[in-house]
């Protein structure tokens, strides 16, 4: 049975909670908290990333999450708790409901969480 897109990010959407900006900085305040940025490279050159996030672009996501995976990333530690962000919130709500994320600790999307002001999070280089 095939699955639209449409119906995939229904089901993200349903399965992730939502975060703004003000919220995702409370989280990270309080700490062991991962920021993660699921846009690709070279969007990441263009614009910078959330002071603290580490980039890991959509498609190695589930990778660099699996603790078994030769990809595995340490930050993607048990216990900590997952931001993930993008351009829109389309590819960090579809990374916050995928296995190997969302079951093994707090998951939270935000689309926009970069912009020169105020109300969103600081970039960095």
């Amino acid at each position: 049975m095939a699955t639209s897109v449409k119906q995939m990010m229904e089901a993200a959407n349903a399965a992730v909670p939502r975060i703004t900006p003000a919220q995702a900085r409370e989280m990270i305040a309080k700490g062991n908290t991962l920021v993660v940025d699921v846009r690709d490279a070279p969007e990441v050159e263009k614009s910078g990333k959330v002071a603290g996030a580490v980039n890991v672009s959509r498609g190695m996501l589930e990778f660099r999450a699996d603790p078994e995976s030769p990809y595995h990333d340490k930050n993607f530690a048990k216990d900590k708790t997952l931001i993930l962000y993008c351009a829109s919130g389309g590819r960090s709500a579809l990374g916050g409901g995928a296995g190997s994320t969302r079951p093994r600790r707090s998951s939270w999307t935000s689309g926009r969480l970069l912009s020169s002001s105020q109300r969103m999070l600081p970039a960095a280089r």
